[in-house]
């Protein structure tokens, strides 16, 4: 048996706080999905980034970084995905490599402005 409640936030402010906290609970079950949609679907790098982001916000970098990789190897030319290694590597710690990653993204797209912004 299931029983559900619908949970309304008093103030209109109240709203964003109530819906993080959902989301964070959730967040555990929505990684388990998308490791399971992963293993059907190895290649789909939409699935390995919301898969990346998810596990950089629970603090799992290390994971993380390692879908972040799988998507770059998939990828090899994409700016976002060189960015998004890089970023990785800057949270852990390892700045020239992050500032190798930023350069090389701009190398595949010159515009790119979230690598400009980390090189600057």
């Amino acid at each position: 048996a299931e029983m559900w409640f619908q949970v309304l936030p008093v103030r209109a402010s109240d709203r964003a706080a109530l819906v993080d906290s959902l989301y964070r609970k959730r967040l555990p079950e929505e990684i388990r999905g998308r490791r399971r949609m992963l293993r059907r679907e190895p290649s789909s790098v939409a699935l390995r980034d919301a898969l990346a982001l998810m596990l950089a916000e629970v603090g799992d970098l290390a994971s993380a970084e390692r879908e972040f990789r799988a998507t770059l190897a998939l990828q090899p030319d994409s700016a976002s995905a060189r960015f998004n290694v890089g970023m990785a590597a800057l949270m852990r710690g390892a700045r020239a490599e992050a500032e190798r990653l930023f350069a090389s993204a701009l190398d595949v797209e010159p515009a790119h402005g979230p690598a400009h912004f980390q090189l600057g």
